[in-house]
């Protein structure tokens, strides 16, 4: 969570190609919030640029479910 709120934000619309992944965060006070993800760009829906970092875990969850 920690790379998602350091993440700059960057809101202009823009196309993405390849998968789309959703991802879910279970916040303490028992919201969840879901947002859309494209490995390729690195953007959480809406803007939210991550690292690359972000994206290997994402990559290595998806190893791990399969």
């Amino acid at each position: 969570m920690t790379m998602v709120l350091a993440a700059p934000v960057d809101q202009k619309s823009r196309e993405h190609d390849g998968p789309r992944h959703f991802i879910s965060f279970h916040l303490t006070d028992g919201t969840e919030a879901a947002r859309s993800y494209w490995l390729g760009a690195g953007e959480l829906h809406r803007g939210i640029m991550l690292p690359p970092q972000f994206r290997v875990a994402i990559e290595r969850a998806l190893e791990a479910g399969r």
